[in-house]
């Protein structure tokens, strides 16, 4: 999700009050409710099946789906809601979803039920009154009573009153703050402005077509190596789970299965064609259970300790701020959740028999890739100091011949950055020879290449000390 220019729609976008209350204040008078279409519907159907999945209810299950308007005292709609419930929850609630007469969450709080909202995803949609396509600011959330999700709920807000205008998050260098301890949740948000995730137009990779079959090719290849992270990491019944940099996959589809019944994963990156390409994934996966936001850390969409796993994967790598990054990662985490991290250490990426030139593609390469090609290795340090107690570590090595798709990675690279590295200092004709005798070499029947060590680190977010 892009950044919206207009603070009040940050403001509803990120709030956890009334939306009737907030926008009361914003139009300076009251505001109506008017009940539009309420029915019990199977939850098979197509506008009902993803809402229901979420609720945890199951796949033969009937819903309660409510749309209704805001209406201001000119009776034209500030709000349009879709509210879908499971039919039979308890009495005051299901008095509150059959009450016309009332907003869900004004309701909620006159009858003093204790509940919080889940931000799913925000974003942009048609305003349908509008003439023409007009786009204005959607937000879907879950509300929660405890563990137990109660309803879910999609606001479509006029654009004549919410500026639905964006504008890409800004991308000072370097991101992030000054170090202060993750789990004290008192840092003014004004010293979390900027962003730290590297999914952003200057990732070094890029987003072509070609990187997206590459990023989607090292998902199966990292697969078993991410589920046996996951192995390890116990969540709670209904967990919320963050994959920052999420790519067109990530791990998202092993968190959808890994947060169910009932958890909700989501997941981030700054680019919004890798946002686009996730959401491919997502339909054709079924990840019912799965948002997409386009943004970085911190974003307005997530709230201080929302997450109970928050997971990156070869981000640090490609940030120039990894310490920054996590302390975000550590921020959005609850206390006592879990952070998790997997990263590349270029150090024993080597080919046997050894080469000179690729000795020196790798030098030349590692010089103007970006970040720390080691990063691996510092993954302890890192966390410590981003206030993660106990950190766990485990590695996994690959092994390549003539014909797999990484035998030749490092000559991907040179090609990739061949602009950096001649402007680094190397002779055209110089890469182009290196580039040469490297690949006769790798092609070679007899030459194996074991890949970069893929590391990972986790461990559990400090837990807030206890009021006296």
């Amino acid at each position: 999700m892009a950044s919206f220019h207009s603070p009040l729609t940050r403001m509803l976008v990120s709030s956890d009050g009334s939306t009737t209350r907030l926008l009361e204040a914003a139009t300076a008078g009251p505001l109506s409710i008017r009940v539009l279409r309420q029915t019990v519907a199977p939850a098979l159907h197509a506008t009902l099946q993803g809402p229901a999945e979420l609720l945890g209810l199951p796949a033969d299950a009937s819903v309660v789906s409510r749309y209704s308007a805001l209406l201001d005292d000119q009776a034209r709609p500030v709000a349009l809601n879709h509210v879908v419930a499971a039919p039979a929850i308890d009495a005051p609630t299901d008095q509150i979803i059959a009450d016309p007469s009332r907003a869900i969450g004004i309701a909620l709080a006159l009858h003093q039920i204790d509940h919080r909202r889940q931000l799913l995803a925000c974003g942009l949609a048609d305003w349908p009154s509008a003439p023409g396509p007009t786009p204005a600011v959607v937000r879907t959330y879950l509300i929660w009573r405890g563990r137990q999700p109660l309803m879910f709920i999609r606001e479509l807000f006029d654009p004549a009153r919410v500026p639905a205008q964006i504008h890409d998050a800004p991308r000072s260098r370097p991101a992030g703050q000054a170090v202060a301890a993750p789990h004290r949740r008192t840092r003014e948000r004004a010293d979390r402005s900027r962003p730290t995730s590297p999914s952003a137009p200057d990732y070094r990779l890029g987003s072509s077509d070609t990187e997206r079959q590459r990023l989607l090719a090292q998902c199966d290849l990292l697969r078993p190596a991410a589920r046996a992270l996951l192995d390890r990491l116990p969540l709670p019944d209904g967990a919320r789970a963050l994959d920052v940099g999420c790519g067109p996959l990530g791990i998202m589809d092993l968190l959808s299965a890994a947060v169910r019944p009932g958890g909700q994963v989501t997941g981030l990156d700054t680019d919004e064609r890798m946002i686009a390409w996730a959401r491919e994934s997502v339909t054709a996966g079924r990840l019912a259970n799965v948002s997409l936001i386009h943004g970085a850390l911190p974003s307005p969409a997530l709230g201080d300790g929302l997450f109970d796993l928050t997971h990156c994967r070869l981000l640090l790598i490609n940030n120039t701020q990894p310490g920054d990054l996590l302390r975000e990662m550590a921020a959005v985490t609850r206390p006592g959740g879990w952070i998790a991290a997997q990263e590349f250490d270029w150090a024993s990426w080597q080919c046997d028999p050894p080469h000179p030139a690729w000795d020196r593609l790798k030098t030349v390469i590692a010089e103007v890739f970006g970040g720390d090609v080691h990063i691996g290795a510092r993954l302890p340090t890192l966390f410590r100091e981003a206030g993660v107690a106990r950190v766990h570590m485990a590695a996994h090595a690959f092994y390549w011949r003539p014909g797999d798709r990484y035998q030749t990675l490092l000559l991907h690279f040179a090609e990739l950055f061949a602009h950096r590295i001649t402007a680094n200092g190397t002779p055209p004709d110089a890469l182009q020879a290196l580039t040469h005798a490297l690949r006769e070499h790798l092609t070679h029947p007899d030459t194996v290449v074991r890949e970069a060590l893929l590391v990972q680190a986790w461990g559990r977010t400090a837990e807030r000390a206890p009021v006296p």
